[in-house]
């Protein structure tokens, strides 16, 4: 099996096969703030991820591939346009990293506040790939509540090169994967 290379942003693929993804993420979000529950700090802020639930059964970000000649960022808004029914600001997009596998992915963060976040999540139903591509969807609390939250996603079935991918933005957002 080969192995996972990171590679300099933006690398393309000889063979002309690349991929492009987001890391949709609200740094600042307050999930408990009108949680009926018990909780030791309602205003605590716990940044969220918007992560896909996809047609083969693994967990990704919104984007999908690059066509022959497409730039990375018009291919990211046009994939997201279609999964998420959300219209990225191409202009807002930082870049993260790039992996080469069988293909070149490319990873980019969009930060959105949390009501932002919770209207695309609302939106994604009404999507023209939702169900053909993409089954639903985690805002995923990048958090860890002693062995819980983010220990036990991170042990989800990824995506090629997603784990690592998510890996790399919990450091960018200074989060440890443990307490």
């Amino acid at each position: 099996m080969s192995k996972i290379i990171e590679v300099p942003f933006g690398t393309r693929n000889e063979n002309g096969k690349d991929a492009v993804f987001v890391a949709i993420i609200a740094k600042e979000a307050q999930p408990y703030k009108n949680y009926k529950g018990k909780v030791p700090d309602k205003n605590v802020i716990i940044p969220l991820v918007l992560m896909l639930n996809r047609w083969d059964g693994r967990t990704g970000f919104p984007g999908g591939n690059v066509d022959a000649n497409e730039d990375l960022a018009d291919a990211l808004v046009r994939e997201v346009d279609e999964e998420i029914s959300f219209s990225l600001d191409s202009s807002k997009l930082i870049p993260v990293c790039s992996h080469s596998f069988a293909i070149n992915t490319h990873l980019y963060a969009y930060y959105v506040d949390e009501t932002e976040l919770l209207t695309i999540a609302k939106n994604i139903y009404s999507a023209d790939d939702f169900v053909a591509e993409i089954t639903g969807f985690n805002l995923v609390q990048l958090a860890t509540f002693g062995r819980k939250g983010l220990p036990m996603f991170l042990q989800n079935n990824f995506a090629t090169s997603v784990k690592e991918e998510l890996e790399i933005v919990l450091g960018l957002l200074n989060i440890k994967k443990e307490e």
